[in-house]
């Protein structure tokens, strides 16, 4: 059993590393097929009790507009949900909260395409108001990232789960506890857990990138190897917070 972290699925070139080419996901979704896999939503997975023994979600952090574009299709093609989670305050928009390398930009999906991917079966869940880092944020900006996006995205979004990816993949007790009084059912991270939170709200996700062959997929897939693939989540992280270190001077 297995949540795989997806972020862009775009042809385009990009400096960073959290991209899948559209053929290379397609592969993927075959491979996961073909070795029996059941696709899951984010809340089915976690809350519907399903003692299949091959479970796998498929979840989109940030919401780009090459989801929609290519896994979308794919995923549509073999009638397979997935859960996308978005910072409505860029619904539509270009990723300025990133940093850019090379002066790159790619937007997100915007409203409508969103509506449509969960009318079709997709989940949605709140990746913060803005996309930032919540172990940095004063407490009232803490909350008012989580408030905001539940309940914009509650009022505009079918589907939408009471669940949060952390941007960044950073999360401590005091976001934890946030979530609980806001009424949130489960908070996502990137790579093993080693916190002493409550696990759902700590739940591990490994991420897929650029470099993943079949073999590391379904390696993934399955769980095997898992203290190289989070040694080198780990390392994907301490690079993830050097954009909230150069991006942070900017939050208000």
């Amino acid at each position: 059993m297995s949540i795989l972290a997806y972020h862009m699925v775009d042809n385009r070139f990009d400096l960073g590393v959290t991209r899948v080419k559209p053929a290379q996901f397609h592969r993927q979704v075959e491979s996961a097929l073909q070795e029996g896999f059941l696709f899951q939503t984010i809340s089915e997975y976690l809350f519907a009790g399903n003692e299949h023994p091959k479970r796998v979600a498929l979840t989109f952090d940030d919401g780009y507009e090459s989801v929609y574009t290519y896994a979308y299709p794919i995923l549509t093609r073999y009638n397979l949900p997935a859960t996308v989670f978005v910072s409505p305050n860029f619904m539509g928009k270009l990723n300025t909260w990133d940093v850019n390398l090379g002066g790159l930009k790619f937007r997100h999906m915007n409203w409508e395409q969103l509506k449509e991917v969960t009318t079709a079966g997709w989940e949605a869940g709140s990746h913060t108001m803005n996309h930032r880092d919540l172990t940095r944020l004063s407490p009232e900006s803490r909350k008012k990232e989580l408030l905001e996006s539940r309940d914009i995205l509650n009022a505009n979004v079918h589907n939408f789960k009471y669940i949060v990816a952390y941007p960044f993949g950073n999360s401590n007790a005091q976001v934890v506890q946030d979530c609980l009084e806001l009424g949130y059912r489960a908070g996502l991270i990137m790579g093993a857990s080693r916190s002493k939170m409550p696990d759902v709200f700590a739940t591990p996700r490994i991420g897929m990138y650029l470099w993943d062959t079949l073999v590391s997929f379904r390696h993934k897939l399955y769980g095997r190897n898992m203290w190289f693939y989070n040694t080198l989540q780990d390392a994907i992280n301490v690079c993830s917070d050097c954009t909230v270190l150069i991006k942070k001077s900017s939050w208000t």
